[in-house]
């Protein structure tokens, strides 16, 4: 909602550029006790169209740590900025080496690539290989969205 507001009234309102700030300020994920802060206000600066170069910088930054919590939200973000091939590595490294949970996040947000999810695709094969009990509804919608022909190679073959 207040991105929402902010969006409405436009960056040259007076208090305008002090939300701002305060938004970019919040990018710095040191500067706060809150992880969950710097990728709110990362998500709000998107949906405002505000500050894309900054933006970007926050969430590649996200896919240099260790925590597959971290590189997701990342990937997840550049996603909505459209730069999908800026996070196809780091989903293939949470197919391929993270949890259950992790991977079927990482399958998802593979979907929301669309065609551009496609170098994902030999990550998620070899998983699927040796755990096909990953095979779920989730991930026959996002290899559809994938939409390549070797998203549907892997659809027939691993589709029950």
């Amino acid at each position: 909602p207040a991105a929402f507001a902010l969006a409405q009234i436009g960056p040259d309102v007076p208090d305008a550029p002090e939300a701002l700030k305060a938004l970019k300020a919040a990018l710095e994920p040191k500067s706060f006790g809150n992880i969950d802060l710097p990728s709110c206000a990362a998500r709000a600066l998107i949906d405002l169209g505000w500050e894309r170069e900054a933006v970007r910088a926050y969430f590649a930054g996200l896919l240099e740590y260790d925590s597959f919590v971290m590189k997701l939200d990342g990937a997840e973000g550049l996603i909505r900025l459209g730069e999908a091939d800026a996070a196809t590595a780091a989903l293939a490294d949470a197919i391929g080496r993270g949890e259950a949970a992790v991977a079927r996040k990482a399958i998802e947000l593979m979907g929301r690539c669309g065609a551009k999810g496609d170098p994902v695709l030999p990550a998620l094969e070899r998983r699927l290989a040796r755990e096909r009990a990953l095979f779920s509804t989730g991930v026959g919608e996002s290899l559809r969205t994938v939409g390549t022909p070797r998203a549907f190679a892997l659809l027939r073959r691993y589709a029950p």
